[in-house]
């Protein structure tokens, strides 16, 4: 058994895990992320999983669970928009 930092990094890395490796690299999700947060697809407001995923060429799974891992909510508004009620001051 190994003490100090020593010890303490390597007890960091993992060996390999089990199941299928993955599909898609870093630069693929980071291209999807990046898309998503930057343009709009034609003929909408946001980007739905479906859309990125045809427009993209991969799952609408692999999508998903990269919106989720990283947050990204394409179909909120990042703006305010401001009421017409002529009552809503009061």
């Amino acid at each position: 058994m190994q003490t100090g930092a020593v010890g303490l990094m390597q007890g960091l890395h993992d060996d390999a895990r089990p199941g299928v490796p993955r599909t898609y690299d870093d630069e693929k999700v980071a291209a999807v992320i990046h898309r998503a947060l930057h343009e709009r697809p034609k003929g909408s407001r946001t980007w739905s999983v479906r859309q990125m995923a045809d427009e993209e060429g991969i799952s609408k799974s692999t999508v998903q669970r990269s919106f989720s891992l990283f947050g990204v909510k394409p179909h909120l508004s990042k703006t305010f928009k401001l009421s017409n009620d002529p009552f809503f001051i009061e």
